[in-house]
């Protein structure tokens, strides 16, 4: 599964704070609910909730843009 973000350099971590990379980022999928927070420079952090299913088909999510620090 492939995570996107169109923010530049976005640093990508599962809930628990375990660290995936810079998107976008490949992972092996596991079926559930998930929570991704994004991370960078200048951006105001965000965390996006999704629900992977059981299949063993690849995914590719494109989280919208994070927003700049005022």
């Amino acid at each position: 599964s492939t995570l996107s973000s169109s923010s530049a350099a976005s640093d990508v971590y599962k809930r628990q704070g375990i660290y995936k990379g810079k998107a976008p980022v490949t992972f092996a999928k596991s079926a559930g609910d998930h929570i991704f927070v994004l991370r960078a420079d200048g951006y105001v952090t965000t965390a996006y909730s999704y629900t992977f299913d059981s299949t063993d088909t690849d995914v590719y999510i494109k989280f919208p843009d994070l927003k700049e620090q005022q």
